[in-house]
């Protein structure tokens, strides 16, 4: 039997989510705050102008018990379409296996609002879907996942508004007006978790921050409190805790991209460093 990926199917997500906070089983915690956005889709907080195109590599490591441990590597595109909507590609390997697991996610050009999401496997495991498609709506998220049988499975998921794609929310992250004490909660939704979130951001202040290959650059530290709306349940803020923290390029470009690591206490996306064209 089949399970769609959603909160009693979290072990299988775990292998594409590569940057979410979600990606182990959550031990029992007490009630978090009951948060709402503040930030909507095309508020004025997102400027979407200080977004450009990039291409950057990322290195995943987990702790799933008591020793870091590698899990291959990330590369992302970012690009502009002929309709002038941003294309983010992400190829992600597996340590030790000829498997690649491609997303390709279409945005808005203008408001980020994700539009389509087509994820394909080289070799998914049994039972897993070897493709994911999603189309976005203003207020519902439809798709379909395909088996390596041939077989598929329909989706559908009603949003209360326009939400960000959560996968990739230091994107819009870092298009806000970041600054020490600033604090803002986002719109986002996982399809892939069946799951939808108010996001709460929280500068805690600018900092040094040295890549792998030894330089040095300033970063925005952002932590990240997720609030599942469909499960009342939370993810506490901190990169030693389940929510996690972002750090944001200062000043990104010149082969430095935005988000240069996203890292929660099982977690570490970190980017490799290496500035590329």
């Amino acid at each position: 039997m089949k399970a769609l990926p959603g909160r009693s199917a979290l072990p299988a997500a775990i292998i594409f989510l590569v940057s979410m906070p979600f990606a182990i089983a959550q031990e029992e915690k007490p009630p978090g705050p009951e948060l709402s956005y503040t930030a909507p889709m095309g508020a004025r907080v997102f400027d979407v102008s200080k977004l450009a195109p990039y291409h950057a590599v990322w290195s995943r490591s987990i702790k799933p018990e008591e020793e870091w441990t590698s899990q291959g590597e990330a590369e992302e595109i970012l690009e502009v379409d002929d309709d002038g909507n941003w294309v983010h590609t992400q190829i992600t390997t597996v340590p030790g296996t000829d498997r690649v697991i491609t997303v390709v996610r279409t945005l808005d050009g203008t408001t980020l609002r994700p539009l389509h999401t087509l994820r394909t496997d080289s070799a998914a495991p049994e039972g897993a879907p070897v493709q994911v498609e999603f189309t976005y709506g203003p207020i519902d998220v439809t798709g379909t996942y395909t088996f390596g049988d041939g077989s598929s499975e329909p989706y559908e998921k009603a949003l209360p508004m326009p939400m960000f794609d959560g996968s990739i929310v230091g994107l819009p992250i870092a298009t806000m007006p970041l600054a020490e004490g600033y604090r803002e909660t986002i719109p986002t939704v996982i399809p892939s978790l069946n799951a939808t979130y108010w996001l709460e951001i929280e500068v805690t202040g600018k900092m040094p921050y040295e890549v792998q290959t030894g330089e040095v650059i300033d970063v925005w530290e952002v932590t990240a409190n997720w609030y599942n709306v469909d499960d009342e349940d939370w993810y506490p803020p901190g990169r030693d805790d389940w929510g996690g923290a972002y750090y944001i390029a200062v000043e990104p470009g010149n082969g430095v991209p935005y988000v240069v690591e996203y890292a929660h206490s099982t977690l570490v996306f970190a980017w490799d460093g290496k500035r590329r064209d």
